[in-house]
């Protein structure tokens, strides 16, 4: 049995990356959407936090759709 280790490698290595690009999305999303002390979040701040929030639903069906062969078939 022969295994690939600059493959296995490289997998790994986009695996961590989207995972680290989904947290700190999340995490961005959720810091933009934080009303604050004053209760109160300004309409730019809701927007933008539903948009980051919106792009990390995108990056989530993205993996799905690669990892589901159904879908590309």
């Amino acid at each position: 049995m022969h295994i690939d280790f600059a493959a296995l490698g490289l997998v790994a290595g986009v695996t961590l990356l989207a995972c680290v690009a989904l947290v700190t999305l999340v995490s961005l999303g959720a810091r933009l959407l934080d009303a604050g002390a004053n209760g109160s979040i300004a309409p730019a701040r809701r927007a933008g936090g539903y948009a980051v929030l919106g792009l990390a639903g995108l990056l989530i069906l993205f993996g799905l759709y690669l990892v589901i062969p159904a879908f590309h078939s």
